[in-house]
């Protein structure tokens, strides 16, 4: 009896425990769509203040400085004003901080890349399409038909084919970016 009792009690562990998993891992996803919602609200805001939306990122004046990205510029519309104040913007194109803590809204959770890194891209272009601009040697090519590539000005009204047929931002499980 005893026996039966471990037995069904094995069993009924190794059905629930894969089901328990995938609805971890479904409120995970549900996670990172949020995310995106958000950081895509975010850029709305900015074109609705700024007119435009923001550089996918504004290179530094002085060779092999970090430049401050697009993650940074939206930061106000994610009510993170004071982290921005913290990043402490320069003239110069680029921030006087680095190492500050992660946002979460930056980092899909089922993501395996480390928490202060970033799992969200912005779109600069796409390949083959248009003319390549080289921005900078450390840049490499730069296709400017998206809507976040380095130094843009792009604002709805560029926008062609509609935003709801436009990625501005996608997910990349691998290699995040500081955020």
């Amino acid at each position: 009896l005893e026996f039966r009792r471990v037995l069904f009690r094995s069993v009924l562990v190794a059905l629930l425990l894969p089901a328990v998993q995938m609805a971890r891992e479904t409120a995970r996803r549900a996670q990172c769509s949020n995310n995106l919602r958000q950081i895509g609200i975010s850029l709305s805001l900015h074109h609705d203040a700024q007119g435009r939306f923001p550089e996918g990122s504004r290179l530094h004046d002085m060779k092999w400085q970090s430049a401050v990205g697009w993650r940074a510029l939206i930061l106000p519309y994610m009510e993170q004003q004071s982290l921005l104040d913290a990043l402490g913007l320069n003239d110069f194109g680029g921030v006087s901080q680095r190492g500050l803590n992660p946002i979460a809204t930056f980092r899909c959770q089922s993501a395996d890349v480390d928490p202060g890194r970033s799992t969200y891209t912005g779109v600069s272009g796409a390949y083959g399409i248009g003319d390549v601009t080289f921005l900078a040697p450390r840049w490499g090519d730069i296709y400017p038909n998206g809507l976040l590539f380095p130094l843009s000005e792009t604002a709805l009204s560029d926008v062609t084919d509609g935003t709801s047929h436009s990625l501005a931002v996608g997910e990349q499980l691998t290699n995040g970016r500081e955020w």
